[in-house]
């Protein structure tokens, strides 16, 4: 992730550094661009913050005004709060601020609970639940869905766009889709499913919550998405009002 800054207020972006991440989007460290690590950053497992500079020696705060850093959350270093869209954190009550948006539909009886209290294994990107397992199991079966559907709607005659470029366009929008849909609500559907808390779900049964509601969000997206292009670059097909075919001459 770049990131340039005007460090001497001059009007110039004069600093560009780069934010090194781990696998829960934590940003552990700036190098510069000759890709040297001009500083560090630890955490407990709920955000609290830890500074290094290059020779792993704790100081007080970034000396590159870094606020991006817990799961990519930005970080106040004044209220030791850090805003992620929907809530925010609180690293010293390891809890949210606010109580959850989905309420009781996220499964789980405490609102304020952070990711299950399993932050080390889980993310929370916009203050919703977010289950990696539950958005590959929507893309998967989002991705197959929509690229079958829109092969099927572009291979129309006299309408679609044609079976292979459907396909693609189909199978691509249907796996973005199926994996937003399956990553935020694959483990609702689980939980629902399974009579279970959403800190109860395993990742599997996440992945299978996830390829229901994803694969089916997936397929009508990515047969519609190649439905409204037949229908931009082609008008009509004849039983929606279209022109017809022209009749062919009688045999002589």
């Amino acid at each position: 992730m770049e990131r340039d800054r005007d460090a001497t207020n001059s009007g110039t972006l004069s600093e560009r550094l780069y934010a090194l991440q781990d696998a829960n989007w934590n940003v552990t460290a700036l190098m510069d661009t000759s890709g040297s690590i001009v500083e560090r950053y630890v955490y407990d497992p709920y955000g609290s913050v830890t500074v290094l500079n290059t020779s792993w020696t704790v100081i007080t705060s970034s000396a590159y005004a870094s606020v991006y850093l817990h799961q990519g959350g930005r970080f106040d270093p004044a209220a030791g709060l850090y805003n992620f869209d929907y809530r925010v954190l609180s690293p010293a009550l390891t809890r949210w601020m606010q109580s959850d948006p989905k309420q009781f539909a996220a499964h789980d009886q405490n609102l304020y609970r952070y990711e299950a209290n399993s932050a080390t294994a889980r993310l929370d990107p916009s203050g919703l639940d977010w289950r990696w397992s539950g958005c590959a199991g929507g893309a998967i079966v989002g991705g197959i869905g929509g690229a079958i559907g829109g092969a099927l709607v572009g291979g129309l005659p006299s309408w679609g766009i044609g079976a292979l470029p459907g396909a693609v366009i189909g199978g691509g929008v249907g796996l973005v889709v199926g994996c937003v849909v399956g990553g935020f609500w694959g483990e609702d559907v689980a939980a629902w499913w399974l009579n279970k808390q959403g800190n109860q779900v395993t990742d599997s049964e996440a992945f299978w919550g996830g390829a229901v509601i994803g694969g089916v969000a997936g397929t009508i997206a990515g047969t519609g998405a190649v439905a409204g292009l037949g229908l931009f670059y082609g008008g009509p097909p004849p039983w929606l009002g279209g022109p017809k075919p022209p009749t062919p001459p009688p045999p002589l």
